[in-house]
């Protein structure tokens, strides 16, 4: 995964480029740290600074997707629990179980897809 490095920026595209990556436009980050248009939407077309924008995206991804990961038992366990309730409405248990169903059906495509792109990589290799 890539990692925000700033490798090859100055201290000024860095934090520019941190503005970008949150979604302010070059031209409002621009004026957020008092410097030219001109100089933040020239700066926006090199190819490091459109790298470090997705590396700092994919970094604030991973984050979430790790804290999203951290409450996944918890999750599992009350739904469990509200499908489970015999006390709790229909509506609430039929929400639940297909909540259920959906992550399963999600994590059976994420596996589909994983196993998809490792065939599209052995071949890639044997080229």
């Amino acid at each position: 995964m890539p990692r925000a490095t700033g490798k090859g920026l100055s201290a000024a595209q860095r934090n520019l480029a941190a503005l970008v990556a949150t979604g302010v436009s070059p031209t409002a980050a621009a004026a957020m740290l008092g410097m030219s248009e001109r100089t933040a939407r020239a700066w926006a077309t090199l190819p490091a600074f459109a790298a470090e924008v997705d590396a700092i995206q994919a970094d604030v991804v991973a984050r979430a997707k790790r804290k999203l990961r951290s409450y996944c038992d918890q999750a599992c366990e009350t739904l469990a629990s509200v499908m489970g309730d015999a006390t709790a409405a229909p509506s609430a248990r039929v929400q639940a179980a297909s909540k259920v169903l959906d992550a399963v059906l999600r994590l059976d495509e994420a596996e589909r897809i994983t196993a998809l792109e490792a065939a599209v990589r052995e071949l890639q290799e044997a080229r």
